[in-house]
């Protein structure tokens, strides 16, 4: 009897346990009772209350089995550790953790589970990508807890893998780095000495912590979160300078490629906060991207080809500062010469200032070089936005009928535009142009 009430207390969240055992204890317990007596009101009492504690049981261990169900709103960090856990190892290691995650003044809102040591061995059979699924965790860690003898000593080894939702199908070979780098930054093997726990769980869980955040401010910028990922990464780098150890493994990985991670999610949000811009042409928006661009420049030591056009863009369409603007991109033409778009910024520009002729020579330089289909489409959208917003600049449709005939190749849509502008009279450069240029004459006749 003392050796079965010691496997039940160990074992009782168990189904087979807790949904047959216990069941059927107290029924071999009531029943003799019920047999040398009369049945009677209170032999039936007796029997109600055996089946109520029976059906409480099955309930109980329903409850312990059931996955947990984590919290909308918020980052779900579930922990699943299976093994043997002598003098709550396991329940230490989770809450050293909790604490140092809490620490933090970027990671707030954060439900910290830690699953028992059942529901841990059955969700860690699970296809990892499965079980996070299952457990609606944003951040799942898995792994097995095993005893081990060192040098004399009893120590512990926690192996630990993990899976993170990331809210993106990623490509089989990015699928892959992402998974190097994860295993990279989480130690696989964690080791504690019995004698010396409270230091060897401090460092370990330390480990899990920079991974962790390192991790996590990834998966944060494959989602879009960018703020999130640029502040969780900058906390990092912080922690990196502070730090003196230089045993910690996946610490030293991220030390050597933070200002790399920080500087690719910097360009990524500032591109995502361009194309809200575009979408939007809300004037925060565009100041957002020159802020997140001048922090990138903290980060890498310099103003690039980027920081040059978005400034450009700011400069016109938030300030109207069309000089300045013209300078940012004599600086990207500096930078970066062979890219099409300075050029189609600067000819805007020329255009918009009345330098018609210089911003001419520009658009007949275009028609001769490379240039992505991408940046012409978010040019005319660009220029067409700039006529609805200055009625007095519809002289442009004119430089939309050139874009359209000499860089499109569609004379029907130019001859359009070249109507519209000539409807609204011309400056005296463009007119000038016009009838010198057969090629125009030829896509008004369409």
């Amino acid at each position: 009897m003392d050796k079965f009430l010691e496997v039940y207390i160990s074992r009782w969240r168990e189904p087979v346990f807790g949904y047959f055992v216990l069941p059927i204890m107290i029924f071999l317990i009531v029943a003799p009772i019920w047999s040398s007596i009369k049945i009677s009101q209170s032999s039936w009492e007796h029997l109600g209350v055996a089946f109520l504690f029976s059906l409480g049981v099955i309930y109980f261990t329903f409850k312990a089995n059931r996955l947990p169900s984590c919290k909308p709103g918020k980052l779900n960090f579930v922990v699943a550790i299976s093994g043997k856990n002598e003098g709550n190892l396991i329940e230490d290691f989770f809450e050293e953790i909790k604490a140092q995650m809490k620490s933090s003044a970027v990671v707030k809102d954060v439900n910290f589970v830690l699953l028992n040591p059942y529901l841990s061995k059955k969700v860690i059979e699970m296809n990892p990508v499965v079980a996070r699924e299952k457990l609606a965790a944003h951040y799942y860690i898995y792994g097995k807890l095993v005893n081990r003898k060192k040098a004399g000593n009893d120590v512990v080894v926690i192996s630990l893998d993990g899976a993170v939702f990331h809210g993106r199908s990623l490509n089989s070979e990015d699928a892959q780095l992402f998974a190097n780098e994860f295993r990279t930054v989480l130690p696989e093997k964690q080791q504690i000495s019995i004698n010396d726990s409270l230091s060897d769980l401090e460092f370990s869980a330390g480990n899990v912590v920079h991974g962790s955040k390192y991790i996590l401010a990834c998966a944060s910028a494959m989602a879009g979160d960018y703020e999130f990922s640029y502040t969780l990464l900058c906390e990092l780098k912080d922690t990196i300078r502070k730090s003196t150890s230089k045993q910690e493994i996946g610490l030293e990985y991220i030390r050597r490629v933070v200002n790399a991670r920080i500087d690719e999610v910097l360009l990524a949000y500032s591109r995502a906060l361009h194309g809200i811009w575009r979408e939007t042409k809300d004037k925060e928006t565009l100041t957002r991207a020159i802020e997140v661009l001048e922090d990138r420049k903290k980060h890498i030591g310099r103003y690039d080809y980027s920081y040059r056009i978005q400034k450009a863009i700011y400069l016109f369409s938030n300030e109207r500062k069309i000089q300045n603007a013209l300078r940012e991109i004599d600086q990207a033409r500096a930078l970066n010469i062979s890219c099409s778009l300075w050029r189609f910024s600067r000819a805007f520009l020329l255009a918009y200032s009345g330098r018609h002729e210089e911003a001419l020579n520009e658009y007949l330089n275009l028609s001769k070089s490379d240039y992505e289909p991408i940046t012409l489409f978010e040019v005319q959208e660009f220029i067409e936005w700039v006529i609805q917003e200055e009625p007095d600049k519809k002289y442009f449709y004119y430089y939309l009928g050139l874009i359209n005939q000499l860089l499109v190749g569609d004379n029907e849509l130019a001859a359009q535009d070249y109507i519209k502008a000539i409807e609204h009279g011309l400056p005296d450069p463009l007119i000038k142009n016009w009838k010198k240029n057969g090629l125009n004459q030829e896509a008004i006749a369409v």
